[in-house]
């Protein structure tokens, strides 16, 4: 079935035009008139006559002729039959088409793209038109963002977390470069000092001593065999410090010698 652009002038093909008598020699004088040429259109069973439209036979096409439909024509969508009769000169003779819309046809026969419209999202129409609103209110396309949260992508002071201990209520500072350069430098040394208790500690290890911790997990516990072999490092003997603080010496006793010594 031939598809026609709804109200849109075309000449269609119609035949083949046979004689009536033997019923396969084809009719090349094949002429309209009132009672020989109609058009049903969809839905209706009103006939329009059509003995007035343009009629011609198709060259080098024996019993074909072409028929122009005008736009008044085609005006209806659907199924549109073209009826041409005259039995005294030839067998019965209809064609049928289909009216479509202009933008169907010109999407699939020209250089139109097929129109979708979405009316639901996951079958709740209510749930498209919120998407609506957001992409119509609710989104930047200059900026990419949505309205509201333009500053997603940015970090500012913040005002509101403070430190636990009761003392530090100073908001927290993150893009105060001075403020980052002081507390560094005044934590430069101590972090050194840690590092130095750490190759102490690894000293120890090499040594072949063995390292443990207790039950209560802030006491150190030195197996040794004998109190000569603490190295005689003043970090390392701070960082091994008895329960009241005082620090370890290579005379002191240390803590859990007596369970453990072989």
């Amino acid at each position: 079935m031939l598809e026609l652009r709804q109200s849109t002038e075309v000449i269609v093909p119609i035949g083949a035009f046979v004689d009536v008598g033997d019923g396969f020699t084809p009719q090349t004088d094949i002429a309209l008139s009132c009672d020989e040429a109609e058009l049903l259109k969809h839905g209706s069973v009103a006939v329009v006559d059509i003995s007035g439209a343009t009629w011609a036979a198709i060259t080098s096409c024996r019993g074909w002729y072409g028929l122009t439909l005008t736009a008044a024509l085609t005006d209806t969508l659907g199924i549109l039959k073209v009826i041409v009769q005259d039995d005294s000169d030839c067998l019965p003779v209809h064609a049928e088409f289909l009216v479509v819309t202009q933008q169907y046809w010109d999407s699939k026969y020209s250089t139109d793209v097929r129109q979708v419209d979405v009316t639901q999202i996951g079958g709740d129409a209510q749930s498209l038109a919120d998407f609506k609103d957001l992409a119509d209110t609710g989104y930047n396309p200059a900026t990419h963002k949505l309205a509201g949260v333009v500053l997603a992508d940015t970090c500012t002071t913040s005002t509101d977390m403070r430190g636990t201990d009761g003392v530090d209520t100073a908001a927290m500072r993150g893009t105060d470069s001075a403020a980052l350069a002081s507390a560094l430098a005044t934590h430069d040394g101590k972090l050194d000092t840690a590092d130095e208790v750490v190759d102490a500690a690894l000293a120890i290890l090499k040594a072949d001593k063995v390292i443990d911790t207790g039950e209560d997990p802030w006491e150190l516990v030195l197996y040794t065999q004998g109190a000569e072999q603490i190295p005689e490092n003043e970090i390392f003997r701070k960082a091994l410090s008895q329960p009241d603080g005082t620090a370890v010496s290579s005379s002191d006793h240390i803590v859990g010698q007596e369970e453990h010594t072989t």
